[in-house]
């Protein structure tokens, strides 16, 4: 597994990755900026799904799907049925041992 992944965490692509996580910031300061001026009160675990799930996206695939915007965009649905599916089969083999 380590030889998989050392490839893509070098210090060229992570140096690469910064301009897309850095625009994640962004929209993530932006949105924190409306919020604050509206009053609301914001769930962290939400949030910040959102902003790790945009992180990846665009840093790994390209994708520039902002949560923030577009909570409901294809791209961040699938992602939550993937994660769901996972952690649902988890734990379902836990009982089946």
């Amino acid at each position: 597994m380590r030889n998989m992944s050392t490839p893509v965490f070098t210090s060229g692509k992570l140096r690469l990755m910064v301009a897309h996580i850095s625009r994640c910031g962004a929209n993530l300061e932006e949105m924190l900026a409306e919020a604050a001026r509206a009053g609301d009160v914001l769930d962290a675990k939400e949030l910040f799904g959102k902003f790790a799930l945009d992180a990846i996206a665009s840093s790994s695939f390209g994708i520039e799907s902002n949560s923030f915007k577009d909570p409901e965009s294809l791209f961040r649905i699938n992602a939550m049925k993937l994660t769901r599916y996972l952690i649902l089969r988890s734990r379902l083999s836990t009982i089946d041992d």
